[in-house]
């Protein structure tokens, strides 16, 4: 009784931190995450990002 219990309590504890750990992977592949960490190592402002237009 005790050793199934404690053999589901582990498998729940593993399926948690496999959740997590796609959740973790999910949000460091972002668009955002990834302009952050540009802006953040490069000290690039917003106006730098984006090419300027010709002016008439």
């Amino acid at each position: 009784m005790w050793a199934s219990l404690y053999v589901f309590f582990f498998f729940m504890l593993i399926v948690w931190g496999v959740v997590e750990l796609l959740f973790w992977f999910i949000r460091s592949d972002s668009i955002s995450y990834d302009t952050d960490q540009l802006w953040d190592k490069f000290s690039v402002t917003l106006q730098d990002m984006h090419y300027p237009t010709k002016k008439k």
